[in-house]
């Protein structure tokens, strides 16, 4: 009995043991097998990371799907694990494909993929793309920038130039958690005032379902004039989309506040308010004149003219209806001036041949505004002939004959002045009068050939054209230039001319050239020069007139004494000493 149940325990025994074998052999083949396929697993990621491409047609595929998120969640996967070459490579694949929406939205996913790696390699790369495209490429670019190094980002931002930079540090501002730390990091770099913009607007931005907060924001004066110009018509025309015309009434109370708390000399933010009530006045224009008909005669005369003529832009004839209903004459003819300049500009040939439907009062200014935006549309053949058409009809051109050679001057001084010569004054004494100016221009570029003109058609105007080069030369601080002409001045300019010189010298606080100018003409000559150039250097120059005068000879000091010491009684500037010393120069000459 005891030997069957020793043998029955050792078969258990022997059963359990093996079974215990086996399951301890089973678990560790089990666990192996797992390390063994999680090794081979990683491996075929990394080995699959170094070689994967996504083949175009892949990519074309992607772009296809018309989910989104779908789309999203492929390409990131698709991305993972690449290297910043492959992913350049699938980027320069999306340029085959034809632009829209969804290959863009790829791009973008790109490059936010290469700047998770190197952001500085993706900036690099946005300007290969179209310039409308830069800015939101940017923000993409610097939103990963800023989480990886907000330092590095802030300087590469300072880096940047006009619209780029903004996008930038706007991107940046609304990446990081603490404003506090980007002020601190551009303050050492020198862009505080940008980042001032910078955030002023992005308040502004986060601000547009409350407008007037917005407009209070914009007010604040951290902003320039330019820049307060384009966010305020952002927040109203963002206000008048959502709630229409009903929206000028809080608005214009907004607008005529800030008016009337500017003063009458800051025209930059006079005009300001004039363009912003403008832009919005394209949502209703006639609401917005009556509105603006109900204010004060100052609220009026300030921004009625902008009102109709942004009517106008939209309907010339109804804009001009509303304006002849108005009765405060003397507005109604400024606004009239205003109308008639703005439509010649934007239509410069229908004013023209339609001309003679404007009262007299109003051609003469219209005609000058039309044929200069004529001559720039289509040239100065094209408003030479409406000129003379014009002048043949008995209508006034001689304003539209200098905005006329005003213009060209610019463009081709030679021409206009070929033409200006080929009439004499008995033609046409404008012409001949714009002759000065016109030889301004040409003395910027050929000094010696513009007082050779001068000096051959003096006779055409009383204004002294000779000396006018010298003066429009000598400011360009060429001195050795200015002598070499003063040396062929004719007789009867010569005064004149070294008038001009020496006062510009002067100006430009090059005392000495001023005194020495002279220094070879006869002794008479020297007098006269200091005497009548007194007034110049005691406007402009008054503390070096002692200084200046013990060099000079006797004469020449009595002179400039002699000329000054009227004007300091007028108005006192030097000191009792001075004045003294003056007198004793006039009583030595």
């Amino acid at each position: 009995m005891k030997i069957k149940l020793f043998v029955a325990a050792g078969c258990v025994g022997m059963v359990l043991g093996g079974a215990a074998y086996l399951t301890l052999h089973w678990s560790v083949g089990l666990s192996s097998s797992d390390t063994e396929d999680m090794t081979v697993h990683s491996s075929s990621v990394r080995k699959d990371s170094q070689h994967l491409v996504v083949e175009p047609g892949d990519l074309q595929e992607l772009v296809s799907e018309e989910n989104v998120l779908v789309r999203t969640i492929k390409l990131r996967k698709r991305l993972f694990g690449l290297e910043i070459s492959q992913l350049l490579q699938l980027l320069e694949q999306t340029l085959e494909l034809e632009e829209n929406q969804d290959v863009f939205d790829v791009q973008v996913q790109l490059f936010e993929s290469i700047a998770r790696i190197d952001p500085a390699v993706a900036l690099e790369n946005v300007w290969a793309f179209e310039f409308d495209r830069w800015n939101s490429l940017v923000s993409s670019v610097f939103m990963e920038w800023t989480s990886i190094n907000l330092d590095e980002a802030l300087q590469t931002a300072a880096s940047l130039m006009g619209t780029s930079r903004k996008t930038a540090l706007l991107t940046i501002l609304e990446t990081v958690s603490d404003t506090a730390d980007v002020l601190k990091i551009a303050e050492s770099i020198g862009i505080v005032r940008d980042v001032e913009f910078a955030l002023s607007e992005l308040k502004v931005m986060q601000s547009l379902h409350d407008p007037l907060r917005a407009f209070d924001i914009v007010f604040s004066d951290s902003l320039n004039d330019i820049e307060q110009e384009r966010l305020l018509i952002t927040v109203a025309a963002s206000w008048a989309n959502r709630e229409g015309s009903s929206m000028f009434y809080p608005l214009l109370d907004v607008i005529i506040e800030r008016f009337e708390a500017t003063r009458e000399n800051d025209r930059e933010t006079l005009r300001m308010l004039s363009s912003v009530v403008a832009e919005i006045t394209q949502y209703h224009p006639e609401s917005m004149w009556k509105l603006v008909l109900s204010k004060s005669a100052e609220v009026r005369n300030q921004f009625a003219s902008a009102v109709l003529v942004a009517w106008g832009r939209h309907g010339i004839q109804q804009a001009l209806s509303a304006l002849e209903r108005l009765d405060d004459v003397e507005l109604q003819r400024q606004i009239y001036r205003s109308l008639f300049r703005a439509e010649a500009i934007r239509a410069p040939l229908s004013m023209l041949n339609n001309i003679h439907e404007l009262s007299v009062e109003h051609r003469r200014s219209t005609i000058a505004w039309a044929i200069r935006q004529l001559f720039r549309k289509q040239g100065a053949q094209e408003a030479i002939v409406y000129l003379s058409t014009l002048k043949e009809q008995g209508e006034s051109v001689e304003l539209a004959t200098r905005f006329l050679i005003e213009e060209w001057a610019k463009q081709d001084v030679e021409a206009a002045v070929s033409w200006i010569l080929s009439t004499t004054t008995e033609d046409d004494p404008v012409r001949a009068s714009l002759l000065d100016e016109t030889l301004s221009e040409l003395s910027l570029i050929d000094p010696h050939r513009a007082l050779a003109l001068a000096q051959a058609n003096s006779s055409l105007t009383a204004v002294p054209l000779e000396a006018s080069v010298l003066y429009y030369v000598s400011l360009q601080g060429d001195i050795e230039t200015v002598k070499s002409l003063l040396k062929d001045v004719s007789a009867s300019e010569r005064r004149a001319a070294y008038q001009n010189v020496g006062s510009n010298l002067i100006y430009f606080n090059q005392i000495e050239e001023a005194a020495r100018l002279v220094d070879d003409l006869p002794s008479k000559f020297q007098s006269e020069y200091f005497e009548e150039l007194a007034l110049a250097w005691f406007r402009e120059r008054s503390e070096t007139l002692v200084a200046t005068a013990s060099k000079l000879s006797s004469e020449n000091a009595g002179a400039l004494a002699k000329g000054a010491l009227p004007f300091n009684a007028l108005y006192p500037r030097l000191t009792e000493q001075e004045v003294e010393k003056l007198k004793s120069y006039v009583n030595d000459e």
